[in-house]
Order: C-alpha cells, then sequence, then structure tokens
C-alpha cells in the first residue's frame, strides 16, 4: 500500500491510497506501543515474553473493508510495519464511543491500541459511520471539528467544557506571549495608526452619540 503525502500535524490528516483510490484518515498519534511475542524454551518448559519496542508512526482508517491501519516501527529492528485491524459488526447505526472501547480493549488487537487515547479511536470510527451514511471525509471531519472560536456560544457550554476551553485559551496565551527575557521584548511599545485608515465604529458609536 502507497501513501501520499505525510504532513506532520497532530488534527487529522486526509491520505489518499494511490493503489486502490481510497481515504485515510491519519490521527498520527507520536506513541510507544508494546508489542510480545510469546516463545517456549523447551529445556526448562518455560514461557518467555519478548517485549520489542514500538514507535506509531500513523494510525487512520480504510473505507474497503472499513478497518483501522496502524503503522508502526520496530525500533529494535528498525522495521516499518502494518498492521490492518477490521472493524467488525459496524454500521451507520453503531455507537462510536463504545465500538471504540472494544476495539481498544480486544484480546489480539488491543495490545498493539494500548497507548492509543480512547478519543482518537473514537474519531476514527466516527469518519467510518460517517462514510456509511454518505458522507465525504471533508464533511465528516468539518462535523467534528465542530463551530469555530468565533462562532461558538460559550454560554451554552457545561461548566467542564468551558474550563477546557479556557485551559486551551491560557495554552495558546503562553506560546504567543513575548516576556522580559526575550530577544523581541519591546517595553511600552507605541504604535501609529496612518491618517487614511479606516475607522470602525463600534454598535453604541452612532446611537449614543446624542447622549453625551
Amino acid at each position: 500500500m502507497m501513501w501520499a503525502g505525510y504532513l506532520w500535524n497532530p488534527s487529522l490528516t486526509i491520505f489518499i491510497d494511490k493503489t486502490t483510490d481510497s481515504s485515510h484518515v491519519d490521527a498520527r498519534p507520536q506513541l510507544t506501543l508494546p508489542e510480545t511475542n510469546m516463545g517456549k524454551v523447551a529445556s526448562s518448559g518455560l514461557t518467555v515474553v519478548y517485549i520489542m519496542s514500538i514507535i506509531a508512526k500513523r494510525c487512520g482508517v480504510t473505507f474497503a473493508p472499513p478497518s483501522i491501519i496502524l503503522v508502526y516501527e520496530n525500533e529494535d529492528t528498525s522495521k516499518i510495519r502494518k498492521r490492518i485491524i477490521p472493524v467488525r459488526n459496524f454500521s451507520k447505526y453503531s455507537d462510536c464511543s463504545r465500538a471504540a472501547e472494544r476495539l481498544k480493549h480486544h484480546s489480539r488487537h488491543g495490545l498493539y491500541l494500548k497507548s492509543v487515547p480512547l478519543a482518537q479511536l473514537e474519531r476514527l470510527h466516527t469518519v467510518l459511520r460517517d462514510h456509511l451514511c454518505g458522507l465525504t471525509v471533508e464533511e465528516s471531519l468539518a462535523a467534528q471539528r465542530g463551530p469555530g472560536p468565533q462562532e461558538e456560544d460559550l454560554n451554552k457550554l457545561s461548566d467542564d467544557e468551558l474550563n477546557l476551553r479556557k485551559a486551551k485559551m491560557d495554552v495558546l496565551f503562553e506560546q504567543n506571549r513575548r516576556h522580559k527575557d526575550d530577544p523581541t521584548f519591546v517595553y511600552d511599545l507605541e504604535v501609529e495608526f496612518p491618517e487614511n485608515s479606516v475607522r470602525e465604529t463600534c454598535s453604541w458609536d452612532e446611537d449614543l452619540s446624542d447622549e453625551f
């Protein structure tokens, strides 16, 4: 299988399989997954468990048949391997959260998905279900992203959701914040606006101008 393009981004990214012309949705977690091989020692009759260090490279989906695809690297051998995990008994009426949890705790596949966040698996299952409902990948991703920050009504969020939004904004603020020790820090910065710049009016500028 050949993957076209590889953009490093924590958000979901679309990959097109050139051989089958099917879409792959990449959740790409930077995770370490354990892989276990069982080997028996004939002389002692003991069972030896070999633990190999596995680094996930890509985690996505394919539609025909519906499957979760995990591309990982074995650090011991530096080999890249792919594991295809079929999503069975799944329809457009399926509960994505339950299906993701069931797959995560699968007796055989769960070992590879142990460190993959459950929410990530749920998003991939949602893409599969939306595809069965006739939605395109772009429509499914847009629906999962929800409204942008400019459109979202924070008054309708629960306390937990509101605290989560605030935490994300705090992280973004700290990333963009300039500290005193920063080389580009300027104290008491003054900005001059050109005289011919367009002046934006507030909603109350004209309505209440006669009252003052």
